[in-house]
């Protein structure tokens, strides 16, 4: 174990932790990625600092055809970027109007002590509708801020 340079400070520490929840149904019927609502909001106290990203929530897609999920960052309401390189983040086999329980971790480095927004984004492969599900469930994204060094 590594201590910060004010010794009260271990690297490695969760420092921060932020979680949105979405209990309302949400669609998206393309083949493009475009946004599922849900999102989450951290201001990193270190630029060195990495962000754990973690989703968990049900999906279906109507009438067959593979969901894929990823996540895009904005810092200060800037641009929109997708992590990963807009790569998915999960992608489930055809769920056929199934509810299939689904779920990621991505650590990213977002280099700034801005306001940062992540948010769920998703897409299917044959454009048919993507829903993630409410109706009893909920989606969650949990945001934690890992001390890292500089």
């Amino acid at each position: 174990m590594t201590r910060a340079k004010d010794r009260s400070i271990t690297l490695g520490n969760v420092i921060q932790m932020v979680s949105a929840t979405d209990s309302s149904t949400r669609t998206r019927s393309s083949s493009s990625y475009g946004t599922l609502t849900l999102n989450a909001s951290i201001t990193p106290k270190n630029s060195s600092s990495k962000i754990i990203c973690m989703f968990s929530g049900v999906i279906e897609v109507s009438s067959g055809g593979r969901a894929n999920l990823c996540l895009s960052r904005a810092i200060s309401g800037g641009a929109t970027t997708e992590v990963n390189g807009g790569s998915s983040l999960t992608r489930e086999q055809d769920t056929s109007d199934t509810n299939v329980g689904t779920q990621f971790i991505f650590v990213d480095s977002p280099s700034t002590t801005s306001a940062t927004t992540y948010t769920l984004h998703g897409k299917t492969e044959n454009g048919n509708q993507l829903s993630l599900i409410g109706d009893g469930g909920i989606s969650t994204l949990t945001l934690l801020e890992v001390l890292a060094w500089s």
